[in-house]
This record gives structure tokens, sequence and C-alpha cells, in this order.
């Protein structure tokens, strides 16, 4: 894989940017990372948990979703679970982007509402339902992150007192 970039990237004249060096010194840092893995023999674990956990969370955007969208008159028979997948998944790719939008807001909901559309839903309900399932989601990660911070720097706290 990395051969075939190394090459793109010579045929582009682009092995020598900034950006380009990046990239490879990443990758570089991610095929450590997974030798490390190997090594421990904990491979087939650790990808297992993975796979559970990336499951478990489109599992639980498709049900947000769908509990967002039942006043609007969908439910099981109307909201297909693979076609929801496909609308996550295409709103999930623009965390490659190296733009975001405004506090985190913009590409996300962009590509959502682009990618329900072309399922055929209602335009501003392919918007609406992105914002939402957006909003929601934000809001339940930072309060988890802020908990988690409290809850860390509680025997710091306690030393202080």
């Amino acid at each position: 894989g990395i051969h075939i970039l190394e090459c793109f990237l010579r045929i582009c004249r682009c092995q020598k940017k900034k950006w380009a060096e990046h990239v490879f010194t990443k990758l570089a840092l991610t095929l450590e990372e997974l030798e490390k893995i190997q090594k421990h023999h904990n491979f087939w674990g650790i990808f297992l948990l993975s796979l559970f956990l990336r499951s478990a969370k489109y599992a639980a955007l498709y049900f947000l979703l769908l509990a967002l969208l039942h006043s609007h008159g969908y439910g099981f028979h109307s909201l297909s679970f693979s076609q929801t997948i496909l609308g996550i998944t295409g709103a999930e790719f623009t965390s490659v982007l190296p733009i975001k939008g405004i506090g985190g807001f913009g590409t996300w909901e962009s590509a959502w509402a682009f990618t329900f559309k072309l399922m055929n839903f209602d335009s501003s309900l392919a918007i609406i339902s992105g914002i939402g399932v957006h909003l929601l989601t934000n809001l339940f990660e930072y309060t988890l992150g802020i908990l988690s911070i409290l809850l860390l720097s509680l025997p710091q706290i306690k030393r202080r007192s």
C-alpha cells in the first residue's frame, strides 16, 4: 500500500511536500503499532472489539435517526437499515477532510444531507436529520468527555484539600 502511494506521489511530484512527508510519518507509526499488536498476538481480539464497537455505533445511530424521524411517519418498514448505514458512512467519510466546518459542524451534515437526498429523502428532512443526529451525538460525546475529565481529576482535587 505504501509503495503504491509512494509511486503515485512521485508521479505527481509531491513526495517532497511537507504534507506528503507527514502522511508517510503517520503511516510508518501506524505500521509500527500494528506490528506491536501482531507480536503480542492480540490482533484478532482488537479487531473484533473494534468491529463490535463500530457496529454498536452504527446501530445506535440508526435507532437515533429512527427516533428522530418517527414523528415524520418513518418506521422500521420505511427506514432501511442498509441504506441508513450507507448514509451514515457517507457522512463519516468527511472525517478525512482537512476542513471540518465551524465548531465541527458543516461537512458532516452536508455529506449526510447529500447522501440521504440521493436515497430519495425530502431535502429539508435530510438536512434536519443530519443536524439533529450530529448535535445529539456531539452533546453525548462532549458530556462523556467532560465527566471523564472530572472523574480523572478527582484524586488531584482530594489531594489539594
